[in-house]
């Protein structure tokens, strides 16, 4: 049975989200309001694997985690599990090259 209901909530989850994108909700904003709802409280990511992929990356998860939720409610996981906490990010490049990017950029 707990399998079953799972693939419900999936398959309930994804028409609320295709439903959302598609904007079906617009002439009802208190229907859409409550599907957005019902669609951040119904899905909740197992953290742990996507912030050692952050991890792995060398990206912090808190970003993330504001982006899916503004609030930080639903992704207080992420947000505090963030691996860079407190840090700053590592450059992508480094300064020099930085720039001239920059040089180049502005004629």
């Amino acid at each position: 049975m707990g399998r079953t209901r799972g693939v419900r909530r999936r398959a309930r989850s994804a028409r609320l989200e295709r439903d959302l994108t598609q904007d079906q909700f617009a002439d009802q904003p208190a229907l859409k309001a409550r599907a957005s709802a019902a669609l951040v409280n119904d899905v909740k990511p197992a953290y742990d694997r996507l912030i050692a992929a952050f991890e792995a990356a060398q990206l912090p998860s808190t970003p993330y985690g504001f982006a899916i939720d503004p609030s930080g409610k639903s992704t207080v996981g992420l947000i505090e599990g963030d691996p860079f906490k407190g840090l700053s990010p590592t450059p992508l490049i480094p300064d020099g090259d930085w720039v001239a990017l920059q040089a180049i950029c502005s004629g």
